[in-house]
């Protein structure tokens, strides 16, 4: 028995089915922009991800992938060295040069008193 192209049931299948594969290749930049503090990157790459999947399947959907979790590296701040992120060693850094600022002040305040 022959598939018939242009019968409803084989149609909501196609649609259905680019649907769904476009959610799964979605997930990949979705998870990883709420990884990296990117949410809005996710949902987006998310959301292309669908819509290339309903017009070309995995032929747009993939590629779109990719180029969102390119996005996503380049735009996120945080390089992983170890167990330590780079901006919180760098937030740590600037957070003690201002409390060595403010004690500084504070005892020139109380030389001056």
């Amino acid at each position: 028995m022959a598939v018939d192209p242009t019968s409803i049931a084989f149609i909501i299948g196609a649609i259905v089915g680019a649907f769904i594969s476009g959610v799964i290749v979605g997930c990949i930049p979705l998870i990883l922009g709420f990884v990296k503090k990117l949410p809005l990157y996710g949902v987006i790459g998310f959301m292309a991800c669908i819509i290339g999947s309903l017009i070309l399947g995995l032929f747009l959907s993939i590629p779109i992938c990719i180029l969102f979790v390119a996005l996503i590296f380049a735009k996120s701040k945080s390089v992983k060295v170890g167990a330590f992120d780079i901006q919180d060693i760098e937030n740590y850094q600037e957070a003690e040069s201002n409390q060595e600022s403010e004690s500084s002040q504070e005892t020139d305040d109380q030389e001056y008193s």
